[in-house]
């Protein structure tokens, strides 16, 4: 571990780096980016915000009092733990028993299983696709899955599951907002004369808020700031918004992105020494 430090804190000096993330989830990353020699900026491109209106909460409270009709529940984020505990500990002393309990990711599952569920994740590239690829979602005939979730979320993992031969239901427990202040933040954002700038988003909507956002007036050179994102996916979402230097990171824990970060900045480093 010593050494992991050692060589972030080499690679990060000199970097500047505006976090996106919903400011009660941007801690651990700011800390890391900080331990690691980089400057941090804080522009919140995404929040949570808990589902209040009478008809939704009600369709919430009617899946988890038929959660024991369920063989599958999915939960697809942190937030969708947090949630879903609130409100299985209102109506569920005792968790049903028979139920396959899956997350999307490997924080999703740690933290259901700080919860006191026997929980399955699928950690590695922390997306839909990869948990498609367990066992026990391959073959689903009749099965019922309920899939925890913020509102309108990205449909493919629904659609396969019901292509396999499940039945899917839906628990939407909130929503995903564009705060207020945004824009503001980044028309009068001002980076540090000393400092390389580097944008990072944890998630493609969080990414799209941001380009939403950018200044008309110097949208172009903000698209020519280096932008750090997770996975695949992500990163041709960046491209097609027109970023033109994308740094894709495995997935969205703080450990994928920082290690993205540290090799593209030592390749970085390693060119300048070598055109010297």
């Amino acid at each position: 571990m010593g050494n992991k430090v050692s060589a972030s804190t080499l690679a990060l000096q000199g970097l500047e780096v505006l976090i996106t993330r919903p400011s009660n989830q941007s801690g651990e990353w700011q800390t890391a980016l900080e331990a690691g020699g980089a400057k941090t900026r804080l522009a919140p491109m995404l929040e949570i915000e808990p589902v209040e209106d009478k008809a939704g909460r009600q369709a919430i409270k009617d899946k988890i009092l038929e959660l024991d009709q369920y063989h599958s529940a999915i939960f697809v984020s942190q937030n969708a733990v947090t949630y879903a505990c609130q409100w299985i500990d209102q109506y569920w002393p005792q968790l049903p028993v028979g139920i396959n309990w899956l997350a999307v990711g490997g924080k999703t599952g740690e933290l259901l299983q700080s919860e006191g569920f026997d929980a399955k994740a699928a950690d590695r590239a922390m997306n839909s696709e990869t948990l498609l690829e367990l066992n026990c979602l391959k073959s689903l005939n009749l099965q019922k899955i309920l899939i925890f979730r913020g509102c309108g979320g990205r449909p493919l993992l629904g659609q396969v599951l019901q292509e396999r031969g499940a039945s899917v239901d839906y628990c939407e427990m909130y929503h995903r907002v564009l705060p207020q202040e945004a824009k503001h933040r980044l028309e009068s954002l001002e980076w540090s004369r000393d400092s390389e700038p580097l944008l990072s988003a944890h998630s493609g909507e969080s990414l799209k808020n941001l380009r939403d956002c950018l200044p008309a007036a110097s949208a172009q050179h903000w698209l020519a700031i280096p932008v750090l994102v997770p996975g695949g996916r992500v990163a041709e979402q960046a491209r097609e918004a027109g970023f033109t230097r994308v740094i894709s990171a495995e997935n969205a824990t703080t450990h994928s992105m920082l290690q993205a970060l540290v090799r593209w900045r030592q390749s970085n480093l390693d060119g300048k020494r070598n055109s010297l």
